[in-house]
């Protein structure tokens, strides 16, 4: 998959279509922003498209706030360097100082 926008209803959605087609590529590129890793355990080199430079991810995404209020939204932006080999991850446009301090902003 290239460049794509895509919204999710809240209800959620079914993926279907032939085999090699995408199907988990998809699912991969929505779990990444998540955790930041694959869900298959697969470096993150093997995640980039073949002879490509690297990937980047980023997701919006509105969270339910305490007593029916809603929280303001985060951005969550999630990449791979190729040539460099480093992962770089932002939360509201910020690196946090640890990994794991980003980890499950994304629900």
């Amino acid at each position: 998959m290239a460049d794509a926008d895509i919204g999710l209803p809240p209800a959620g959605c079914v993926i279907v279509g032939p085999n090699g087609h995408g199907k988990t590529s998809l699912i991969e590129a929505l779990l990444y922003p998540r955790v930041f890793r694959s869900f298959r355990g697969a470096s993150d080199r093997e995640l980039a498209r073949f002879g490509g430079e690297g990937f980047w991810l980023e997701v919006e995404c509105e969270a339910p706030g305490h007593g029916g209020t809603e929280a303001p939204a985060s951005r969550v932006s999630a990449g791979y360097d190729v040539r460099t080999r480093q992962k770089r991850v932002r939360v509201d446009g910020v690196e946090p100082q640890r990994l794991a301090d980003a980890i499950g902003v994304v629900r």
